[in-house]
């Protein structure tokens, strides 16, 4: 589909999904509100079960719960059902033209797993239809009954679902589909159990037959779990435009912390005790917490710790002489088949800045020479004092939602700028190799300085999961980016012995131990296997 058209169907689809939505969860807040809000009537008759008067916009209501009896089902009865059935079918349309279409670029990331598109849908659709069936099952069994067990088993199943699904897809699918899930269960239980016992209630009556009313309060569960799902439904609505939020690294964990506090506050909403205030001291905690891990790390520390790559930091005060300097060059090959390109559904913005298909791989190779290797001396240089890291900035740009370069080197505390040259929102976060968030940010232009060696940091865009870039961050000169003929050069480098290490985003690490002398020139080539 043309990419302006997908736009549009996503707007068009999404504008209605949000007015349906309003009309629905309005219709429960409504209710819910007015059920706490009941008084008794002056006299109890058995029928009515609360009275209200209420005014609005200059009319006045009075509003009466009743319970109905044989022969007295009104001529017109208005109906709340539709808004749930449309908001459904609107939100399960929305997740079809956003992580569906396009070849599910949207869906997976191969960052997070290595699920295919075709199984990812498979188990988007599996979900929605699973969790209705265990849920209903659940609710009608005995645990029914018990309305704080199965509160906990709910959330429970919630938690499990949220973990899986954000180790599985993409953080922003991810969080769509967990409210995909919710929207399921609430629409089933308004369709499926909510509208049935009304309307069982009703038939009864028009026989003259008394109701069930048994049948109306297992209704009224259902309703009060869609009303305490509505905060937290709302919450992962929101979480659409806030890459911080599903593009962390526990990002199952935030998505929990914001329906929790959702929860709360709707609890503190429903309850009428004097006590409700101190609700807000849990959730403000809760709220806090999500905060803090959001926060990433401070600017300027770029990796570090346990299991990274050591780089052997030059300390010593030996200088560098020009007049001994050699030359370090060598090819990078790949041996056997690169693996096949995937292709990329752009969205409008990115789509028009490239001429036919776009796609995208890890191994960019031709006539056996491997690009977008980086080389950089390991060990070797503790000796000599090099010159500090300099002013000027190394740029990543998001082009045509393309990261270029995708890879670079920087010195240690060598600024570098970030650039969105798109008329999109991409954010950028920075990955330690140990996975931590180094930083995450949506400014059209930003600056970081890494001050700490580390090869590689990873830079990806968490809203379209396919774009990425790495950063070799090392704390002297001697680094190169092979470009498509395989080929790098480092040059100034002191005479000496060197352990050269190239990495490649897909085949790992390659060393070698070379001797350069006086002058000289030396090699250290490296080969890669295909897979």
């Amino acid at each position: 589909m043309d990419p302006i058209l997908h736009e549009w169907l996503n707007l068009i689809v999404r504008w209605i999904h949000l007015i349906v939505g309003i009309a629905w969860i309005g219709s429960s807040f409504y209710f819910m509100w007015l059920d706490r809000s009941l008084e008794p009537p002056d006299v109890d008759d058995g029928r009515v079960t609360g009275k209200l008067w209420m005014v609005h916009s200059g009319g006045f209501y009075q509003v009466e719960k009743r319970k109905i009896r044989p022969g007295e089902m009104p001529q017109v009865l208005h109906w709340f059902k539709f808004e749930a059935l449309f908001t459904w079918i609107t939100g399960v349309a929305l997740l079809v033209i956003v992580f569906y279409m396009g070849g599910g670029a949207f869906l997976v990331d191969p960052l997070v797993s290595d699920i295919s598109v075709g199984k990812a849908i498979a188990l988007s659709i599996g979900l929605l239809v699973g969790s209705w069936i265990v849920y209903d099952v659940v609710c009608l069994s005995p645990l029914g009954r018990a309305p704080g067990l199965l509160a906990a088993l709910l959330a429970a199943g919630i938690a499990g679902l949220s973990y899986f699904l954000c180790q599985t897809l993409s953080g922003r699918a991810a969080y769509m589909h967990v409210g995909a899930i919710i929207g399921t269960l609430m629409v089933g239980n308004v369709w499926v159990r909510i509208l049935p016992s009304q309307q069982a209630m009703i038939s009864a009556t028009e026989k003259g037959e008394l109701p069930d009313y048994e049948l109306g309060e297992r209704a009224k569960l259902r309703s009060v779990h869609n009303n305490y799902f509505t905060f937290p439904i709302l919450i992962i609505m929101l979480s659409n435009h806030f890459p911080m939020l599903y593009g962390n690294r526990l990002n199952w964990v935030v998505l929990l912390g914001l329906m929790i506090a959702g929860a709360g506050v709707r609890h503190m909403l429903n309850i009428t005790s004097r006590y409700r205030g101190a609700i807000l001291l849990p959730v403000a905690g809760v709220l806090a917490a999500v905060i803090a891990i959001t926060l990433p790390g401070a600017p300027d520390d770029a990796g570090g710790g346990e299991g990274e790559p050591a780089i052997a930091t030059p300390q010593g005060t030996k200088p560098i002489d020009p007049a001994t300097a050699g030359v370090l060059r060598g090819t990078v090959r790949l041996e056997g088949q690169a693996p096949a390109p995937t292709p990329v559904s752009m969205p409008s913005g990115c789509a028009e800045q490239h001429r036919g298909g776009v796609t995208t791989s890890p191994v960019r190779t031709k006539d056996g020479k491997l690009a977008d290797v980086f080389v950089y001396v390991k060990e070797g240089l503790e000796a000599y004092a090099v010159p500090p890291a300099p002013a000027d900035e190394v740029v990543i740009d998001q082009k045509g939602c393309i990261y270029e370069p995708h890879v670079a080197g920087v010195r240690a505390g060598q600024p570098v700028t970030f650039l969105n040259s798109d008329p999109i929102v991409h954010n950028v976060r920075g990955l330690s190799s140990r996975g931590r968030d180094l930083f995450n940010e949506t400014a059209p232009r930003f600056t970081k300085k890494l001050a700490r060696p580390e090869v590689m940091v990873r830079v990806k865009c968490d809203i379209h999961p396919w774009m990425s870039s790495f950063l070799g961050v090392v704390p002297h000169p001697f680094f190169a980016v092979t470009g498509d003929d395989g080929e790098f050069a480092l040059p100034g480098l002191p005479p000496g012995e060197y352990v050269v290490e190239a990495w490649h985003e897909r085949y790992g690490t390659r060393t070698a131990r070379v001797t350069l002398d006086a002058k000289g020139e030396a090699r250290a080539d490296f080969s890669f296997g295909g897979k």
